[in-house]
């Protein structure tokens, strides 16, 4: 209604008033949404970055875990994880989950990344039991690193692990570490074994012992090594035959 001037007064008024906020507010409200969208992909691309870098972080705590501590000699090994325990806090075993599908076998030696852990006693189809180092039941042919004397690995009733059966006077001192030796016919010569904390002398005053620290955490171990060594002639059963 009205003149042309009229008309378009009315209508710059009209848009100013009316039109203009409602297609601002319209404008406001989907720009409002894109950015509410644009949030939530950006909260679920950092929900995604912080799984992928709890992924990384868990893998790499796992290769520190593999990553052996000493030098390791040219022997194909298996990887497992433990699973459980069975038995008392003085004669625990382990538990794994690779057994005879896997080539794990009775009497294979096992390794953890910082030094010996025992052997498999066990092995099922998809699991062993392994005996640790340090179970009473478990003897070894060990050797003081630092002076060359040879001695035997042996837990006691009241879970202290030892080197025993050296002669007294022998050159053996707090700190030796202390590792496998070359008459062991489970491990191979020169794997860690532990450091000595302690010296004492035997019940009849004839042979000395040193009380051995393991370098293997037990408390703690998740994963180790299975060894699969090359089967070579057993020495000592011509020994015992006296050949």
């Amino acid at each position: 209604m009205g003149s042309v001037d009229s008309r378009i007064k009315k209508a710059k008024f009209f848009s100013k008033t009316i039109l203009s906020p409602f297609i601002l507010s319209i404008n406001n409200f989907n720009s409002y949404a894109k950015i509410k969208q644009y949030n939530n992909e950006l909260q679920i691309q950092l929900a995604n970055q912080f799984i992928e870098n709890a992924h990384l972080k868990t893998l790499l705590q796992k290769n520190q875990l593999y990553k052996f501590e000493y030098a390791t000699k040219d022997t194909a090994f298996v990887l497992a994880d433990v699973i459980g325990i069975t038995g008392n806090l003085s004669s625990f075993n382990i538990i794994v989950n690779k057994g005879q599908k896997h080539g794990v076998e009775n009497n294979d030696p096992v390794l953890s990344s910082k030094g010996i852990v025992g052997k498999v006693v066990q092995s099922y189809y998809d699991f062993s039991v392994i005996m640790p180092m340090t179970s009473p039941d478990f003897k070894l042919a060990i050797l003081d690193k630092n002076t060359n004397i040879q001695g035997i690995l042996e837990t006691s009733v009241s879970e202290q692990t030892y080197i025993s059966f050296i002669s007294v006077g022998s050159a053996i001192s707090i700190g030796d570490t202390i590792v496998t030796s070359n008459l062991s016919q489970l491990f191979p010569p020169g794997y860690p074994v532990g450091t000595i904390s302690s010296i004492e002398e035997s019940q009849d005053a004839m042979y000395i012992k040193g009380r051995i620290t393991p370098k293997t955490a037990f408390n703690n171990l998740e994963s180790v090594f299975i060894l699969k060594p090359e089967k070579k002639e057993d020495y000592e059963a011509i020994i015992k035959s006296n050949y």
